[in-house]
């Protein structure tokens, strides 16, 4: 970082661009486009007088849209050509996060928003993965929040995600959310704490010994309680 720019000097944007461009990804991609860039201008020329007819019919113009060979392909911003092609500068754009033509990561401080013009980010609440004990629990869900950012977006993205995770789960067999889908397995449970052979349905249910274990411990340990909310 150049010592004559104080780190306050930095907006939130040219923040965002010194980690960018010091990822190894993004400097490989920039090589590469920039490659391919100045060898259609050398074949094509510069705008405005390149002849650009010519120019987007080369395959060095474009990278195929969900091309497996991307590390990243979610091009679902850029702007795509016929036949799912997406030119080279606006693939850049869509997979590192801004609009303008991609910048030289050896500049510090490329002008603001005339060369470097971030796109809107929205913060995305995800699941806490599956090593987390709350993950655990079929019943349960996990989400994480962003406390630096937005809080309002932030809960209407978790009830979706959230809606969704539930139906998937319910799909799977792997959520029982109304008290008829439980009964069998609450049967199960209660067998097992009254020290009563546990039926053979039990395990063709998919209940192993230790779910129905667990299933009963949280169930005397307070989870009842969750059984007086449910949907009959």
């Amino acid at each position: 970082m150049n010592s004559k720019r104080g780190a306050g000097a930095f907006s939130r944007e040219l923040w965002a661009w010194q980690f960018l461009r010091r990822n190894p990804e993004y400097r490989r991609d920039y090589a590469d486009f920039i490659k391919r860039w100045r060898a259609l201008e050398a074949d094509y020329g510069r705008a405005p007088k390149r002849d650009f007819s010519r120019w987007k019919k080369d395959p060095r113009a474009f990278v195929r849209q969900n091309d497996s060979s991307l590390s990243c392909s979610d091009t679902a911003d850029a702007c795509v050509m016929e036949d799912g092609k997406i030119m080279i500068e606006c693939w850049m754009g869509a997979k590192w996060g801004f609009y303008k033509f991609p910048q030289d990561p050896e500049r510090e401080a490329p002008a603001y928003p005339t060369e470097l013009l971030w796109r809107e980010q929205t913060p995305t609440p995800a699941l806490l993965n599956s090593a987390e004990p709350c993950a655990i629990d079929v019943h349960l869900a996990a989400v994480q929040f962003d406390l630096r950012l937005s809080l309002d977006e932030q809960w209407e993205q978790a009830r979706r995600l959230l809606a969704s995770e539930r139906r998937q789960r319910h799909k799977k067999g792997e959520l029982l959310p109304r008290v008829r889908d439980n009964i069998a397995l609450w049967r199960c449970c209660l067998d097992y704490l009254d020290g009563k052979r546990v039926a053979p349905d039990c395990a063709e249910g998919g209940y192993d010994a230790a779910f129905i274990r667990n299933e009963a411990a949280r169930l005397i340990n307070g989870g009842y309680k969750t059984i007086l909310m449910m949907q009959k």
